[in-house]
C-alpha cells in the first residue's frame, strides 16, 4: 500500500522514533498501546529492536497490542515482545483457512505455520488474538469449511479469534481495479457509495448487506453477510475450547469481553 500513500517502497519508522511517541505518550498518562502499521511485517529483528529500546530506555508500559501477519515472527520475537511491557498481546490477521482462497488473493499462507505461530506466542506469554474475513474471492463451502476448521485448530492452540467481517473491496487495490480477474463484482465505485459507511454505525456495518461492497462469483451481497454470521456462530459453538485451554495455561485473556462481542452479533 506504500504507493497509495506517496511513497514509491515500504519504509519504516526506526525503533528509536517509535520509542520516542511511546514516551511522549506516557508522560501524558497513556500506558497501554496499539501499534497497527506495516512496521510488523519487518520480522523478529525488527520486534526485538524494539523491545530492546523500550528496556534500554527503562520504558514498561501496561499492554503492548501489535497487529500482525501470522508469518512475521518466531518465538524469540514473541519473547522480545513479552519483556518489554507488562501484558502482551498480538492480533493475527489470519482471513482464511483455505489454499485456494489465499493462493488467488496472492497471499502467503500455510496452515501449520499458522497454528505455529499461535503456540509460540503462548509459549513466550504473549496472548495471541486471530481475526477472520468472509467474502474473499474464491470463496465457496469448501473454503468456509476449511477456514472452520483452522479456527478449530487455532483454538486448540490458545488462538482466541476476536472477530469475523466481510471483506471491503478498497479502490485503487488489484481487486478493485481489475475485478473479472478475481471473480469479483464491485458493488461500490465511487465517493458517494463509500459514504455509506460514513452513515452506518459500526454494528450495520459488519451486520447487514448493505455495506457488502462487492459479491463474487456464486456469492450474492447476502451470502457474504452470511458467511460472516455462519463462521461468528461456529466461533460461539467453539468458544469452550480456548476456555479450557486458558484454565491450565497460567494466563488469564479477557475471553469474556470476546464472547460477548460475538454473541452480541446475533441480535
Amino acid at each position: 500500500m506504500g504507493r497509495l500513500q506517496g511513497r514509491r517502497k515500504l519504509m519504516f519508522h526506526s525503533a528509536k522514533r517509535i520509542v520516542d511517541q511511546i514516551e511522549v505518550l506516557m508522560g501524558e498518562g497513556v500506558s497501554r498501546f496499539t501499534i497497527q502499521d506495516n512496521f510488523f511485517v519487518g520480522g523478529n529483528a525488527k520486534l526485538i529492536e524494539l523491545s530492546e529500546e523500550l528496556i534500554c530506555r527503562d520504558i514498561h508500559p501496561d499492554h503492548l497490542n501489535i497487529f500482525a501477519h501470522p508469518e512475521s515472527y518466531s518465538y524469540e520475537g514473541y519473547a522480545s515482545l513479552s519483556a518489554c511491557c507488562e501484558l502482551a498481546s498480538v492480533d493475527f490477521g489470519v482471513e482464511t483457512g483455505s489454499y485456494k482462497v489465499a493462493k488467488i488473493n496472492n497471499r502467503h499462507f500455510d496452515r501449520e505455520e499458522v497454528v505455529l505461530s499461535v503456540s509460540e506466542a503462548v509459549r513466550a506469554n504473549v496472548e495471541p488474538f486471530t481475526w477472520w474475513m468472509a467474502g474473499l474471492p474464491g470463496e465457496d463451502e469448501t473454503a468456509l469449511c476449511d477456514t472452520e476448521r483452522l479456527i478449530l485448530d487455532t483454538m486448540k492452540v490458545g488462538g482466541i479469534p476476536r472477530w469475523v467481517s466481510p471483506m471491503i473491496l478498497f479502490p485503487h487495490t488489484p481487486i478493485h481495479e481489475d475485478p473479472a480477474r478475481f471473480g469479483v463484482e464491485p458493488r461500490f465505485k465511487n465517493f458517494q457509495d463509500y459514504s455509506k459507511f460514513s452513515q452506518a454505525t459500526l454494528a450495520e456495518a459488519v451486520l447487514f448487506s448493505d455495506t457488502i461492497t462487492h459479491k463474487s462469483t456464486g456469492c450474492s451481497y447476502e451470502d457474504i453477510c452470511n458467511a460472516s454470521q455462519r463462521l461468528r456462530k461456529f466461533i460461539a459453538q467453539h468458544l469452550h475450547v480456548v476456555e479450557e485451554f486458558y484454565e491450565t495455561s497460567g494466563m488469564n485473556p479477557d475471553l469474556k469481553s470476546v464472547e460477548s462481542r460475538i454473541l452480541q452479533s446475533f441480535f
